[in-house]
C-alpha cells in the first residue's frame, strides 16, 4: 500500500502557518461548493502586484489582487479539432493513490463550461523527471542537503525513467540532460557548487521556453528551493508563471527552509542580492521576512497552476520521506484526459477544472492553460 500523504492540507497551500495573508492577498473567485457526491480540482488565480513602496522599503509585497485574463491578445485560434491532454492524479481520503476511477466518472470544465472529453488513458510512458536544484547563495549552508534529497530520487525511479539535472543561482545550467544512466546523474549531482544570487523567475521562464517544447509527455519537475528570487533580470514573478502555464508539466516544490541560516549570517543582505546585479522590477529588495513570504507564495502558485504538490525538505532529511518517495508512484498512476479546446484568443488563459463523481477525493491537475 502506498504510504499516506500526511500533508494534504500543506499541499493546498504552504502559506497557511506563516502569516502570508498579512502581506500578500489574492482575491479569489468565490468558490462554488460541489455536491457532496463529487470531488473537484483546485483553482488558481494569478496575482497582480502593485509596486507601492512602504515605509520599510519593501515594494513587492505591498498589495496583490486577482489578475484574471488581463493580458493582451491579438488573434483567434481557429482549429476546431484542437485538444489538450490533462494529467490527473487522484488521492483518496486515506491518503492513498486512487487507481480505479472509471472514464465516465470524469468531467472536465473550461472557463466554467463543461468540455468534451474525447478519451481517458492511463499512463503507460516512462517518467521524465527534471531535478531543478537551487544552488544559490541562500542555499549555501544547505548545499549538501540539496544534493542528498536529489540523490534519493535516483533510487525511487524505475530503470527506464529518465532524469535531467539542472541547477541555478544567477544563471540556469543543464548539468546532465535526460538519461537513464544513473551513474551520470549521480556524478552531475555530486559536482554541484554554490553560486551567487538567485534568479528563480528567470530559471523557470527559461526552462519552460527553451526546454519545454522538447519535453516528453510524462515530464515533471522536482524543484528544491526556498522560492526566494533576488537577481532575475529578464523575468518577473508573473511572467515566469505564465511560461509554466503554457506547458503540461507538473512542478513539485521541495521546500528548503533557509531563513534561519540566512538570518544568522554576518551579512545577511548578501543573501538577498548579488552586488553585481541590480534586481529587475524592484526599487529595493525587501526584508528577509518579506522575501521568504513571497518565496512561499511563488512556490504555492507554481504547484497550483501546474498540478503538483509540495514536500518539506526537512521531512525528507529526517526520514519522513514517504511523500517524496510517492511522487514517481503518483506520476505513474496518473490519468490522461484528452479534452477538446474551445475557440479562444491566442494568449488567453483557460481555467481548467476536473470533477470526479466520487466524494472526498483530492485531485491534482493543471488548473490553467495559456496557448
Amino acid at each position: 500500500m502506498i504510504a499516506k500523504l500526511r500533508s494534504v492540507a500543506f499541499i493546498v497551500s504552504i502559506l497557511s502557518t506563516v502569516g502570508i495573508g498579512q502581506q500578500v492577498n489574492s482575491t479569489s473567485t468565490p468558490k462554488i461548493t460541489p455536491p457532496e457526491s463529487v470531488s473537484e480540482s483546485m483553482s488558481y488565480t494569478p496575482r497582480v502586484f502593485v509596486d507601492n513602496e512602504n515605509k520599510n522599503g519593501s515594494s513587492r509585497l505591498s498589495k496583490a489582487k486577482s489578475g484574471g485574463n488581463q493580458r493582451e491578445t491579438v488573434a483567434f485560434s481557429s482549429n476546431a479539432d484542437r485538444t489538450l491532454y490533462i494529467p490527473v492524479s487522484v488521492i483518496g481520503s486515506d491518503g492513498t493513490i486512487v487507481k480505479d476511477v472509471k472514464n465516465d466518472e470524469f468531467k472536465a470544465f473550461i472557463d466554467g463550461g463543461e468540455a468534451e472529453i474525447l478519451s481517458v488513458e492511463r499512463n503507460t510512458h516512462p517518467l521524465a523527471v527534471i531535478l531543478l536544484l537551487d544552488t544559490s547563495a541562500s542555499s549555501l549552508s544547505k548545499l549538501e542537503e540539496v544534493k542528498d534529497i536529489a540523490s534519493r530520487m535516483i533510487n525511487y525511479l524505475h530503470p527506464e525513467d529518465a532524469l535531467m539535472v539542472a541547477n541555478f543561482d544567477t544563471d540556469l545550467r543543464i548539468v546532465s540532460d535526460f538519461t537513464t544512466d544513473r551513474s551520470v546523474t549521480a556524478k552531475a549531482i555530486k559536482k554541484l557548487k554554490a553560486g551567487n544570487g538567485t534568479s528563480l523567475y528567470s530559471t523557470i521562464q527559461t526552462i519552460f521556453e527553451k526546454q519545454g517544447p522538447k519535453f516528453p509527455r510524462n515530464t515533471a519537475i522536482i524543484l528544491i528551493s526556498d522560492g526566494v528570487d533576488t537577481t532575475s533580470q529578464d523575468s518577473t514573478y508573473e511572467r515566469s508563471l505564465v511560461a509554466a502555464e503554457k506547458f503540461v508539466v507538473s512542478v513539485y516544490p521541495i521546500y528548503l527552509d533557509t531563513k534561519e541560516s540566512s538570518s544568522n549570517l554576518k551579512h545577511p543582505t548578501l543573501i538577498l542580492t548579488d552586488p553585481k546585479v541590480k534586481p529587475s522590477g524592484r526599487s529595493k529588495v525587501g526584508s528577509i521576512t518579506d522575501e521568504y513570504a513571497l518565496g512561499k507564495a511563488y512556490l504555492t502558485d507554481l504547484l497550483r497552476l501546474s498540478g503538483g504538490r509540495s514536500v518539506l525538505a526537512n521531512d525528507v532529511l529526517s526520514g519522513q520521506d514517504s511523500e517524496y518517495k510517492s511522487i514517481p508512484i503518483e506520476l505513474r498512476a496518473r490519468y490522461f484526459l484528452f479534452v477538446r479546446l474551445p475557440e479562444k484568443k491566442i494568449g488567453e488563459r483557460l481555467n481548467l477544472k476536473i470533477q470526479i463523481n466520487r466524494p472526498s477525493l483530492t485531485i491534482f491537475t493543471k488548473s490553467t492553460y495559456v496557448e
